[in-house]
């Protein structure tokens, strides 16, 4: 059955092609006690508590969300441990609706009880008023606010754990209906208990149509069909004052829902509760990238950036650890969500935060791109001990930095590199070397090394075209290059970084125009021509202009040349090596640059390197056609051998390591320097190594990857098909090796799998081959 992942009435208004509106409603905000102390327990059983919780949380809230729908109510959105429900004035018996409360008050009284962790309600009941609207352009989120959903949640927190507290609204409205209250204090009264064991009526309700859900939800949501699992999650939520239209929301949450989407993250909602309007999203949920923290900070700073002009008041709060993810809910209503502590902490933050603030924790503020400003060790409310807490800042305005600590098991790669770059020792055309190898492979560390001993001999030219794994826009890598060519930074003013591009353009110009190159006069008046488009491309246009003058073809073709001109330029008086960095995520217009690029460059003392990781399905790449007459070196770098992972610890560590830390060590990372050393780092922080006769061994060796590394993993994990996915997580519970009948037995357990799919021999043995051109294994026989 497809799940119903979004309001019946938000859909209804959909197809009726209708964004706004308000309703008379009577209200229900229900929050779960122990809900997060529960999860945390169960995270400490990995896989198999992450499956419980998945049982659990089904438990728990599939009666109280049959229980709304069965009497007419409808639930907008879980706020992860509580929910509101929804029920139109006109269509609902008052006696049902409160019917419906104490089911769920008796749910945690009787039926709840007997499970192994403490969880109980509180629950606030209202009526009033509701404004609803539907936001946001290609990106569609909806919302209720009003005095409606103001007032049940400002009920539930005036109740104790298991008490049901109505305010003044409601109990005006239920004069005539047999009620039995106790006055509470001012303006608030209890529900009192009912001794008699309710049941649900057998009213029946229609299932949702679903076919809205790709304009409110990620394919990766609609498409989810997993069970709840732990996974490392970024954390935002965004409060926001001063918004008093629908047209002023919606233009708030489009720039919003753009964002997100942008930076590949997963919005969530917009709630209005018992903290005000909020905004929700995560990043790595469901589906996950190697650089989640980055990119939920770019997403930060962008939307500062885009609401610098707006007059609406916003504040921002953002933590990075492990959380549930899965579906939570029932039949009639669920929603792909994330529980945790490290959840409310960012919530926490968000409240705490001034306005204009963006506040993250520890974890977040190690991220070299940023600058933060330590705020200190604050206390929040459900946080035992104080909290490290940051401001974000922006970015960094040096260069990114630099790679650190030692290069292992790379010296003949490293030669062979130098040797290929011997031409520009003699002022000619050097050719393309291209490194391969997967994350963390040490792709950049032996660029880093070979930039080093190129400075050695005197060659320190050197322009790095790094690509964007998040926004891949038109020759988005050379963009960055020349903003930081040019010296520009988003905190400086137009006019400061106007003047920096100037200074740098008229010392190229100054270069060019001295050189005794054969076509330095002909490069020079190019490069005056097309200043404008240089400007442009930094974000810099200037009226009546080149470019201001030029239709979108013109403005295309005259980009590569501007480039090209600049490029050429630089390498008429110095050697030149530019470095197209993650090529495997160059953009269109930046793969048909480079080609055209190429075809100009042999006469000129130029070497560009290019590091890429292998594609999806094992191969290299195949937009680079090589010129006639052009060097070419192809690096793969494998993995480290069990003597290089050893060295590599021992320099780390400062000391040696026994044979069995060896062992486990190569075994845990496969030989991945970069999964290596997050380990190793991982270890050392938690203290979980000791030195015993002079050699650093483990103290338990029943260990488990660092968030890091898994977070690598499983962006690696999240990029396959669905049912490549499924047969990976099988393999998974067989162990590091496995043996294709035995996965087979195992993939026979899933009836939806077979269901779906057919003939289980010929699909099982696609999925194995498409995992193993992923390398996410190898067969060994």
């Amino acid at each position: 059955m497809t799940r119903q992942l979004l309001p019946q009435f938000i859909q209804h208004q959909f197809a009726a092609h209708r964004t706004q509106g308000s309703l008379h409603a009577y209200t229900l905000f229900a929050d779960i006690s122990g809900f997060t102390a529960m999860t945390e327990s169960l995270m400490q059983r990995g896989n198999e508590g992450a499956e419980l919780l998945s049982v659990l949380l089904n438990q728990i809230f599939e009666p109280m969300v049959q229980a709304v729908y069965q009497y007419g109510g409808f639930i907008p959105y879980f706020a992860g441990d509580a929910f509101t429900a929804i029920f139109e004035v006109e269509s609902t018996n008052p006696n049902d609706f409160l019917h419906v409360a104490q089911y769920i008050q008796q749910l945690f009284m009787y039926h709840f009880k007997n499970q192994d962790f403490e969880i109980d309600i509180k629950i606030g009941l209202s009526c009033g008023n509701i404004e609803w609207g539907i936001v946001g352009q290609d990106h569609k989120g909806f919302y209720f606010r009003g005095e409606g959903i103001d007032g049940c949640a400002n009920a539930q927190m005036q109740a104790e754990r298991g008490q049901i507290v109505l305010d003044e609204a409601l109990r005006a409205q239920l004069t005539d209906t047999v009620l039995s209250v106790s006055e509470h204090k001012k303006g608030f009264y209890f529900l009192n208990k009912n001794t008699k064991r309710l049941t649900l009526s057998t009213k029946k309700h229609d299932y949702l149509d679903t076919r809205f859900g790709e304009y409110f939800l990620p394919q990766s949501v609609l498409d989810y069909n997993q069970k709840g699992e732990f996974r490392n999650v970024v954390s935002v939520f965004i409060s926001f004052e001063g918004i008093a239209t629908h047209d002023e929301l919606n233009a708030f949450s489009s720039i919003v829902l753009q964002q997100m989407a942008s930076f590949s993250g997963y919005f969530k909602e917009i709630d209005f509760g018992d903290k005000g309007g909020v905004l929700v999203g995560f990043f790595g949920a469901p589906v996950s990238f190697e650089n989640n923290q980055a990119r939920a900070l770019e997403f930060a700073w962008s939307l500062r950036l885009e609401l610098a002009s707006c007059q609406v008041k916003y504040k921002i709060g953002m933590t990075s650890g492990i959380a549930y993810t899965g579906i939570i809910g029932g039949l009639e209503r669920c929603q792909y969500a994330c529980v945790g502590t490290h959840v409310n902490l960012a919530a926490r933050l968000m409240a705490k935060a001034h306005w204009g603030h963006i506040l993250v924790d520890d974890g977040m503020s190690k991220n070299k791109l940023f600058r933060f400003k330590n705020e200190g060790q604050l206390s929040y409310k459900g946080f035992e001990k104080p909290i490290a807490t940051h401001q974000l800042l922006g970015h960094r305005l040096d260069e990114t930095p630099g790679e650190t600590g030692i290069m292992v098991g790379r010296d003949r790669e490293l030669a062979e590199l130098l040797s290929f770059a011997e031409p520009l020792l003699d002022a000619r055309f050097a050719g393309i070397a291209t490194l391969y190898g997967e994350a963390g492979i040490g792709k950049s560390k032996l660029s880093f090394e070979f930039r080093k001993a190129l400075a050695e001999q005197g060659i320190d030219n050197w322009l790095v075209s790094q690509s964007d794994q998040i926004l891949r826009k038109p020759f988005n890598p050379f963009i960055y290059c020349l903003k930081f060519y040019f010296d520009q930074s988003p905190e400086l003013s137009v006019a400061e970084n106007q003047t920096n591009f100037e200074q740098n353009f008229q010392q190229i110009l100054s270069n060019c125009l001295n050189s005794n190159h054969a076509r330095a006069s002909n490069i020079a008046r190019e490069l005056s021509r097309t200043r404008s488009i240089l400007l442009a491309l930094i974000g810099i246009v200037t009226p009546d202009s080149l470019w201001e003058q030029l239709d979108a073809k013109g403005r295309y073709d005259n980009t590569k040349v501007a480039i090209s001109t600049l490029f050429i330029a630089e390498s008429l008086t110095e050697a030149l090596v530019i470095e197209l960095e993650d090529a495997h995520w160059y953009d269109d217009s930046s793969k048909d640059f480079l080609n055209d690029f190429l075809k100009q460059i042999v006469d000129y003392q130029i070497l560009i390197l290019v590091t890429s990781r292998y594609q999806d399905d094992g191969t290299k790449l195949n937009f680079i056609q090589i010129p006639e007459h052009c060097a070419t070196l192809e690096l793969d770098l494998n993995m480290l051998n069990l003597e290089g992972i050893k060295h590599l610890a021992e320099v780390r560590l400062g000391g040696p390591i026994d044979d069995d830390f060896t062992d486990f060590l190569q075994r845990s990372t496969s030989g991945n320097p970069f999964y290596a050393a997050q380990m190793l780092e991982y270890f050392s922080e938690s203290k979980l190594i000791e030195s015993k006769n002079n050699a650093w061994s483990l103290k338990d060796k029943n260990l488990k990857l660092s968030n890091s590394i898994n977070t690598v993993l499983i962006a690696r994990v999240d990029r396959l098909s669905g049912l490549v996915k499924e047969t990976v997580k099988a393999a998974a519970v067989i162990g590091r090796e496995f043996e294709v009948p035995i996965l087979t037995e195992v993939m026979r357990t899933q009836e939806d799998f077979i269901r779906k799919n057919g003939n289980m021999p010929n699909v099982l043995r696609e999925q194995i081959q498409e995992a193993e051109r992923s390398q996410i294994w190898r067969a060994m026989n």
